[in-house]
């Protein structure tokens, strides 16, 4: 529907509003109109969602939609956690429905966050920490803001095992790596243009291996069937990387590890390398097996010492054939992907 604001005030807006396609549209109306109304005259707060409809009422017959509506939106609260309001709306000079105590929550703006739930093909949640490696942490999310989220990220295929799951830190783990990897498949694939396909016109898999693969939805489909990527969560924090040849990655929370997992881990000669005083060295060796892993498809196999650490180089690791990038990610987390 096509929206024209008439007038506004501190107790409400006014709209000039024309059906046009989708059964219900005019009901998402009514909780836009809430939603445009804290925008137009609020500083904070100024992100809602729908979660309650006390009474809607017709007065005509409800299936002809067609035509222009005069909505009227009568604000009868308004707090820092929620905007309820009464509406009306008319056509042709007589009321077509009136709708009672329709209740928004607000929430606290996130602008990244609200300018993908507009516009997701001009933006992205997820940062670009090194060229085609993507990290999204949503450790400062509200959990009601998730829901937003999951609109935009979560496709079809997700969405059967998503919605389902109670685990509330499953739920997150799904969402925040979805984030990272989406945004970074999108982004790759603009090619610099300013314009990227939605989230959810992408969609993750996984072979038999637990190899991941991405797939495009109609017409994306030549650009993105051919990409190889991968990602890794710990916690709150994701990371995925994407290439036009097998690549993985891996992130861990640094923490202290005891002598037995140096001895399964590592070989006596990767324990020659290990500088133990550095906490983060010994989890920054085991992300570069990791990633390894990941890039062979198989993983480690519970063999972790298949995948030698044979040199150091800076911030480079060399483990076999393989080169790995590792960088400290905040105070807390170690990332490592091959280059």
């Amino acid at each position: 529907s096509a929206i024209k604001t008439l007038r506004i005030c501190a107790r409400g807006i006014a709209n000039l509003t024309e059906q046009k396609d989708g059964k219900g549209s005019l009901l998402d109306i009514m909780g836009q109109q809430l939603g445009l109304f804290l925008h137009l005259t609020q500083e904070e707060n100024t992100i809602s969602f729908p979660i309650r409809l006390g009474e809607l009422n017709f007065y005509a017959d409800y299936s002809d939609q067609k035509g222009i509506f005069e909505h009227t939106l009568i604000i009868t609260r308004l707090s820092d956690t929620a905007i309820v309001g009464n509406m009306v709306l008319k056509r042709d000079g007589k009321i077509w429905s009136v709708a009672k105590d329709f209740v928004c929550q607000r929430f606290v703006n996130d602008r990244p966050v609200w300018s993908v739930s507009l516009k997701p093909q001009y933006h992205k949640l997820a940062q670009e920490i090194a060229p085609r490696v993507y990290h999204y942490s949503g450790a400062s999310i509200p959990v009601n803001i998730q829901a937003m989220m999951a609109k935009r990220y979560i496709d079809v295929e997700d969405g059967k095992r998503y919605f389902e799951l109670k685990d509330g830190r499953q739920q997150r783990e799904i969402l925040y790596s979805r984030i990272a990897l989406k945004d970074a498949v999108r982004t790759h694939i603009a090619k610099g243009q300013d314009e990227m396909a939605y989230p959810v016109q992408i969609f993750l898999y996984h072979d038999e291996n637990g190899k991941p693969f991405v797939r495009g939805y109609e017409e994306l489909g030549e650009r993105v069937d051919g990409l190889h990527v991968s990602l890794a969560h710990k916690g709150d924090e994701s990371v995925a990387i994407v290439a036009e040849h097998p690549v993985g990655i891996d992130i861990e929370k640094i923490e202290e590890k005891d002598e037995s997992f140096l001895s399964v881990a590592f070989t006596e000669q990767e324990r020659a390398l290990i500088d133990k005083s550095n906490k983060g060295e010994i989890l920054r060796f085991w992300v570069a097996k990791e990633a390894c892993g990941k890039k062979s498809g198989v993983g480690l196999k519970g063999d972790p010492k298949r995948y030698e650490v044979k040199a150091v180089e800076g911030d480079i690791l060399y483990v076999g054939d393989e080169k790995v990038r590792t960088m400290k990610l905040g105070e807390d987390h170690i990332v490592g992907w091959t280059i």
